[in-house]
């Protein structure tokens, strides 16, 4: 069958193993389960949902041993005689995890309003019998948000009759004569533990679906409608009406919204354009990468608004952002436990206090560049290059370097380049401004300074057979400048130089790479030069320079010993070692994707030489003109690749 059949599918089959524990220890009766772990039941809720999205029935074939039935303890009202009802809690094995139904989005929440008789004859949605079940007992925070929800119904038009009923005198099965349940809409507030209702409704009930709301079927009556809101937090009540009252509801487009607050540092700095998924695991969590990023999308939400305002506002995603002084933000969805764990620490005073100590001291340069970046390069190349925190620093302080000293600053940087490409040039600089970049002379991006050569013997670069011949293994590309680093690192070549030298000779590599002991990549302007550094059958790499963290060796130590930073004394080791080589070092990485190429070497005349016509292009080289480029470097070497 076809993977384009597979998906037209409209039936999911499901045929499940249970646990092997479970079916080795299964003792279930009828009235009361020995196994209370909903765990896997619950699993395999997920799974249906997750791979049967648009299916319209579900068929299970096995009982509860294959498939075991969620478990569930309700609450009873059970007629015994003429007057007595007994109360009661009975467990029961319910499929309701595995039904698909269809439900109302809360966008469309006039309908629970929708009184027949009232549409029929004046075509108004008024007049409906609206049951609210509350807890016993509530706060006066909880039912001044309460009433302000009312109203705000009301205001709308809607004008329900409102009634009210306790928690506690709720019951999953109730066979009262007048059960004061059916024929209404529902609205039920709190939480499992001080609603009753909520054992009716398990799964929008719990810790796990917790500070949520949701449009469901009434239980007792499948024919009208309930809004649930789980949590006890009149805030978030609070969030609910002023989405009815803004009517930003009518975007909402899912049959659940989570409810979670943000604390000013993240507010702002989402607002400022900073990498949500970059926030999110601030946090330290560990939830999935897809998780994360629909998590961040509320906070997006802030970046697209810009100016957090005292309303609540809804973007095109059904992500909700309100404003500084309720401080909530809202997803089209419940998410995992793991996941909503990670949301709940936007709100840690901590973490928050943490993220602006890391992002105060640049705030100005993300001001100034990172809603302008997101821009250029779009959303998605955005998110998926902004891993940490301290990407988002690098990108701001790439960006200033780029206006600084590039002509035409970021609106004409790199402009054919995709948009993940560009962000990484703009971050590759701005982890080295400071430290090196400002201090030292940088590489132009222009004519010869373009590309630049670096020899390397063939054993150190990774290589393999196609069609009889050895190639490089460009698939290994990043391996091979990490092995192209081993011979970059200046202490290994200090130790073969006697002892006075080696002391000149590393005050030297020290100053020329900012002072510090990071890996550097070597090279040189001169391709001749660049051949020397291979032996036979070696090669030559062709390295682009747009990354701007290569530094002008040549001209950097010049102007040190102009300085007086550095003894004359040393001049003949610079002459020996750095003048006589043309040398330029990149600092800190270099990304295989700004590799050009390759060409060969061979012995000629008792020196090592760029073999005619051996150039080997990098597949996974990006350019707007990779010809162009290819011209220029054959210009540089002598045309003979």
């Amino acid at each position: 069958m076809n993977h384009k059949t597979l998906i037209g599918l409209s039936i999911l089959l499901l045929i499940i193993l249970a646990p092997i524990a479970f079916s080795l220890t299964y003792n279930e009766k009828i009235s009361k389960p020995s196994m209370k772990n909903n765990d896997y039941s619950i699993a395999v809720s997920n799974f249906i949902k997750e791979k049967c999205g648009n299916c319209k029935d579900v068929m299970i074939v096995g009982d509860d041993f294959v498939v075991p039935g969620y478990r569930r303890e309700i609450p009873t009202l059970t007629k015994k005689w003429f007057f007595w009802m007994k109360e009661d809690l009975k467990n029961i094995y319910t499929d309701i995890p595995y039904i698909k139904k269809s439900m109302l989005y809360l966008s469309e929440y006039k309908e629970i309003f929708k009184n027949t008789d009232v549409v029929a004859k004046e075509g108004k949605y008024e007049g409906k019998n609206v049951l609210f079940i509350l807890p016993d007992s509530i706060t006066s925070e909880q039912r001044t948000q309460i009433e302000r929800l009312k109203k705000a119904f009301n205001d709308k038009g809607y004008k329900p009759d409102y009634s009210e009923k306790s928690g506690t005198d709720t019951f999953c099965l109730d066979e009262r004569w007048f059960a004061d349940v059916k024929g209404k809409t529902l609205i039920i507030i709190g939480t499992e533990e001080n609603n009753n209702a909520f054992k009716c409704m398990p799964f929008v009930a719990g810790d796990a679906n917790l500070d949520s709301a949701f449009m469901q079927p009434n239980v007792w009556d499948n024919q009208e409608y309930a809004l649930v809101i789980n949590t006890d937090n009149p805030e978030i009540i609070g969030v609910l009406a002023n989405l009815v009252e803004t009517g930003e509801i009518i975007d909402l487009k899912s049959e659940s919204a989570y409810f979670f607050k943000v604390g000013v540092t993240y507010a702002s700095y989402a607002a400022l354009g900073v990498g949500v998924g970059s926030m999110i695991l601030f946090t330290g969590g560990s939830a999935a990468p897809a998780i994360f990023l629909t998590a961040g999308a509320a906070l997006d939400t802030i970046s697209d608004i810009g100016d957090a305002t005292d309303s609540c506002m809804v973007n095109n995603e059904g992500n909700v952002w309100c404003g500084t002084s309720i401080g909530f933000a809202a997803l089209p969805y419940v998410p995992a436990g793991p996941a909503k764990r990670v949301i709940k620490k936007f709100a840690d005073s901590g973490i928050n206090s943490k993220l602006k100590d890391v992002l105060d001291p640049v705030k100005d340069l993300i001001e100034k560049h990172l809603k302008r970046v997101r821009k250029i390069v779009g959303n998605i190349a955005f998110e998926n290059g902004i891993k940490t925190v301290d990407d988002n620093i690098h990108v701001a302080k790439g960006a200033e370097f780029i206006e600084k000293n590039i002509k035409g600053g970021l609106d004409k940087f790199e402009k054919n380049l995709p948009g993940g490409e560009k962000l990484r040039l703009i971050k590759t600089p701005g982890k080295y401004v400071d430290d090196v970049i400002e201090k030292y002379t940088h590489v132009p991006y222009t004519g010869e300074q373009k590309f630049m050569f670096r020899g390397v013997d063939s054993g150190r670069v990774p290589t393999k057979e196609i069609d009889g011949k050895l190639i490089p293994n460009w698939d290994a590309v990043d391996q091979g400048t990490t092995q192209i680093n081993q011979a970059a690192k200046s202490l290994d070549y200090i130790k073969s130089l006697p002892e006075a030298e080696r002391k000149q000779f590393a005050e030297l590599s020290m100053a020329h790479v900012g002072g510090s002991n990071d890996i550097f990549i070597s090279a040189s302007k001169s391709p001749s030069v660049a051949a020397k550094f291979a032996d036979e059958n070696g090669y030559v790499f062709i390295f682009n320079t747009r990354s701007r963290n290569a530094l002008d060796m040549e001209s950097t130590i010049q102007k040190q010993f102009a300085k007086g930073e550095i003894p004359l004394s040393d001049y003949k080791v610079y002459l020996d070692n750095y003048a006589s080589e043309f040398e330029v070092d990149f600092i800190g990485e270099f990304d295989a994707k700004d590799i050009l190429g390759i060409v060969k070497t061979e012995k000629m005349g008792g020196e090592f030489v760029i073999k005619e016509g051996s150039f080997i292009l990098n597949p996974k080289y990006i350019a707007a003109n990779i010809a162009e480029d290819k011209e220029v470097a054959k210009d540089i070497i002598g045309g003979v690749i």
